[in-house]
């Protein structure tokens, strides 16, 4: 999935389509022997492989990013809810980020099957393997509307205190997924955006149960991307180079210490 080469200068990984969507989309078979590897794989790399895809997406819509993003996302406070990045588009908009990398092995995760059929079963596991439609209806309704993750995914309207070179703008929330996610007034696939907003009062129920200090008047809107439905809009190319400094950041410190990583 990884390729040994990446430059120095801008820290892009060349990284293959269709194997990033079968190892997040589908649900692999236990190896009882080494456990899964996708927990520990996430850990690596999946911030910056979400907040890359992010990147290059609003680079082809033409909302570049003018910096590069800022990892420490608070509300200016000692305690309280944590985001994962800030984004500045060169569009003058601010984004405060939070990345979920949840994907069809997590709990309540479905695979994303290739197939047309609304639903199938999946051979002697018990668990379901949806179309890309029907996953991501099945997301939306998971991750925004389930009191379980309530807290983890609201937490995202807590507002956060800008960058002091970026105090006098007004943030949105973003919440940025690997999984396929749909839009509200989606009805095919044809319908699945890789960005777009929801509004927040849709969802006054669950975020009230989530438990979070929220004011009074809440961001109208959340913007949401998906990671899947990005790379599933590629038609043109199997291969795909992401910017991802921490990870290679973090390849150099295994290499420094003796793992045979070419980086």
């Amino acid at each position: 999935m990884l390729t040994t080469q990446t430059t120095s200068r801008n820290c892009e990984f060349t990284l293959i389509k269709s194997r990033l969507l079968k190892f997040y989309d589908t649900q692999p078979a236990a190896n009882q022997e080494m456990g899964s590897p996708i927990t520990a794989i996430t850990a690596l790399i999946g911030e910056d492989l979400v907040l890359g895809l992010l990147r290059l997406y609003l680079e082809e819509s033409g909302q570049a990013l003018q910096h590069e993003p800022q990892y420490k996302c608070t509300s200016g406070q000692k305690h309280g809810p944590r985001l994962d990045a800030w984004l500045h588009t060169q569009k003058g908009d601010i984004f405060q980020t939070e990345v979920k990398n949840w994907c069809a092995s997590a709990i309540g995760g479905v695979s994303v099957s290739d197939k047309r059929e609304s639903v199938i079963k999946t051979k002697g596991s018990g668990r379901e393997s949806y179309t890309w439609f029907e996953a991501a209806k099945h997301n939306r309704e998971r991750y925004l509307n389930r009191k379980d993750v309530a807290a983890k995914v609201w937490k995202v309207l807590v507002p956060m205190k800008p960058p002091e070179q970026w105090a006098c703008k007004t943030p949105a929330p973003l919440l940025a997924f690997w999984s396929p996610v749909a839009p509200t007034e989606a009805t095919s696939e044809q319908d699945l955006k890789p960005f777009f907003s929801l509004e927040t009062k849709a969802y006054e129920a669950i975020i009230e149960q989530s438990g979070l200090q929220l004011p009074t008047k809440q961001f109208p809107t959340v913007w949401i991307f998906s990671a899947s439905n990005y790379l599933r809009a590629l038609k043109t190319k199997d291969t795909i180079s992401i910017h991802m400094p921490r990870v290679h950041s973090r390849l150099r410190q295994l290499l420094e210490v003796g793992f045979p990583i070419g980086i």
